[in-house]
This record gives C-alpha cells, structure tokens and sequence, in this order.
C-alpha cells in the first residue's frame, strides 16, 4: 500500500460543508441502527483518511481490502465504514463512468460490503440483493449514457457544428477516436464511428491546410448593407469551408446578393453532407445579427439572402425558424 499525509481534522463542524457528511452525522447521532457506532469526528477523519488511501491506491483493491481488514475495526463499525465508502466512490463513478479503475475497485468493496451485511443481517438478504441490483442498474445506465458517445456519429456531428475552431473541431474527434479504441476492446461498438471520426479528422486536416494559404482576394463591392465587404466574405465562406459551395460558387453569389442584388436564374445548391438546414439557417441569421446589428424592419431581406438564392429553402419556413 502506497503512503499518504493526512492531517486529521480537530472540530467535526469543519465536516459538515456536504450534504452527503450532513446525512452521515445524523445517521451517526440520530438513526437507531448507527447511532453511536462512531463518534462523528473519529468517524469523518477515518472515512476520508481512508479516501485519500483509495486515490492513492486506485490500482489495488485487494490491498486496501486486506489492510482495511488488519485494522480489526468491529463488524459494525466496518459495515458503516465500508458502505459509505462504497456509496463515495459509487458517486464519483457516476461522473466519470468510463473509470475502469474507479469501477474494479467499485466491484471489490460492494462485494466486501455484501458479504460483511449478509453476516451481521442474514434476515435482510432479499433487501441486500434488492439495493445491490438497483446499484448495478444505475451504473448501467452511465454506462449506457456514456457509450451513447460512440454510437451516434450525427450527435457528435451536431456538437461540432457549433464549434468554428478547426484544429478545436480535430483536437475532439482525436479525443472521440482515441477513446473509442479504448472502449471497443470491452463493449460491442460499432466501427464505423471511429471510421468517421478518421475522415472527418482527413477532411478538417485538408481545410486547414487550405486555409493557412493566401487566397486570392474576392471582389465585390456590398450594395446590401453596410458591413465591410471583408467582414461580408470572411462570414460566409464557412460555406466553402464546409465544402458546400466551392470559391467560385462563393464569388459568383456574393456578386450577385451584396453587389448586384439580383436573384440568380438558377438557385445555388449547397452540398450538404456533412452539415444540416439548421447550420446553414445560423450562418445566415448570425450575419444578420452579430454583422449587420440586426437592423429593424428590414429581416426578411435577410432571410431572402437564402431562400432566394438557395435551393431547397423556402421563404415562410426559413423566416419562421430563422433563430433556431
């Protein structure tokens, strides 16, 4: 067992800042079955001296088992000790579900803690296996959640929509990847979400590369509004960026919305493969709002900056959904 330095605490007040301490001095000061097991303060300075103990020796439950054992604490006390620990370490578990190590000790002292209650209330062994399946379920459940990471590849799509950031876009889904190769050697995952986090990761790459070489200047002058023609190409050309429409495709619709402010006689089509309706809508309404200053009376222009140069938006449901 790996050593550690704690410093015991000399007023139990100092131990009653959670609601989970709170719940344990009353169990400890008011509760007929744990009443007077412990003295509050021997009790708080023991469980979290025990605690540090466990961080430290995260890697070796059958250690800390045997050394709990050696300190010849009455079944009683042992019990109370055990579960609360048990309990802690269960709520840490909750938050970070994907601890294997914080798991397999979870296993060995709910195990430890089963076997002590089922000596000292033989009576009670239908409730044990009662709070034992409940436990067990709600870690399934984490675990569940957690796993639902990387098995739905649109949801993770969706959450980098809202990231502008392309090395913050690869820096996620080397993240996602990496731990879905982890996680696969002991859950059935489906390949396929680390084949997509590799062609995503292929593809930003790429567009990184495009967009640290100097492209050549687009010119145009804004007749729409009066936000700089930079501040008018530097906001949309998240749209080639994303690979839905090409520079020239970009150049030749900034002429015809901002400079000429004629529709075109064939509605632009936005490739959308990587991307849905609803970021395409924000592109739009962000430049209405944070370049243009949301100017009154005059949205549904800006609304017509997309439904009538765009294929496959219409004007009622755009304008209606223009914010989402």
């Amino acid at each position: 067992m790996r050593k550690i330095d704690f410093k015991p605490k000399e007023n139990v007040d100092e131990y009653l800042d959670t609601d989970f301490n709170y719940k344990i001095y009353e169990e400890l000061t008011e509760n007929d079955e744990w009443k007077g097991v412990f003295e509050p303060l021997d009790f708080f300075n023991i469980f979290y001296e025990n605690l540090a103990l466990i961080s430290n020796n995260i890697d070796n439950p059958q250690g800390f088992i045997e050394y709990l054992k050696g300190q010849k604490f009455h079944i009683k006390k042992y019990l109370f000790l055990i579960e609360n620990l048990r309990d802690e370490l269960f709520r840490v578990l909750h938050h970070m579900p994907e601890n294997d190590e914080v798991w397999n000790f979870c296993k060995y002292i709910d195990s430890e803690c089963n076997e002590i209650f089922a000596i000292l209330y033989p009576e009670k062994q239908k409730e044990l296996e009662i709070e034992t399946l409940k436990r067990r379920e709600a870690f399934d459940r984490d675990i569940n959640d957690y796993l639902a990471k990387f098995t739905s590849f649109e949801d993770l799509e969706k959450d980098l929509e809202l990231i502008d950031d392309i090395q913050e876009k690869i820096k996620i889904l080397i993240k996602h990847k990496a731990r879905f190769l982890k996680e696969k050697k002991d859950f059935s995952l489906d390949e396929r979400f680390g084949e997509k986090c590799q062609i995503e990761i292929d593809m930003l790459k790429e567009l990184a590369e495009i967009d640290s070489q100097p492209s050549e200047p687009i010119d145009f002058k804004n007749n729409f509004d009066r936000v700089a023609e930079y501040d008018v190409y530097n906001h949309f050309k998240k749209l080639v960026e994303k690979k839905m429409l090409t520079d020239a495709e970009l150049n030749e619709y900034l002429i015809l919305a901002f400079q000429e402010k004629k529709t075109p006689k064939k509605p632009f089509k936005l490739k959308r493969e990587h991307s849905t309706k609803a970021y395409v809508r924000k592109i739009f309404y962000t430049y209405f709002k944070n370049e243009a200053q949301s100017p009154h009376g005059i949205k549904d222009d800006y609304v017509k900056l997309l439904t009538d140069y765009f294929e496959g938006y219409s004007f009622k449901t755009t304008k209606s959904n223009f914010s989402k």
